[in-house]
């Protein structure tokens, strides 16, 4: 597939498997084109802690912003600030920055279909 992609359309695909959607995302895109990462069980925490907060889906530049106001840059730094306090700064989303940050992601992974043209 991988070599289709690259020879009918010039375009290289990045692969992350991983024990969830949001996982998987990530390390797909910390991996140059035409690569794979593959990030195993339980790894997740230990894959996220050295990344910047804005690889982080949802943490555009407002919210990395207001997350150096606390001094937090990397994903390791937000998931050691207890979530009530986060929730105090961010109110709902806090709770969902912190989720996201431990690598917590219920979005089920659907096989790919082809959609009618």
């Amino acid at each position: 597939m991988n070599r289709q992609l690259a020879t009918e359309k010039g375009l290289e695909a990045r692969v992350g498997l991983a024990s969830n959607k949001l996982i998987s995302q990530i390390a797909a895109h910390c991996v140059i084109p035409g690569d794979l990462s593959c990030i195993f069980p339980g790894g997740e925490t230990a894959f996220l802690a050295p990344l910047p907060v804005t690889t982080l889906p949802g943490v555009g530049s407002k919210t990395a912003s207001r997350l150096v106001d606390f001094n937090i840059e990397i994903i390791g730094q937000l998931t050691a600030i207890p979530a009530e306090t986060l929730f105090s700064v961010f109110g709902r989303m806090g709770s969902r920055l912190l989720q996201i940050a431990r690598g917590v992601d219920s979005t089920p992974v659907l096989p790919f279909r082809k959609l009618p043209c």
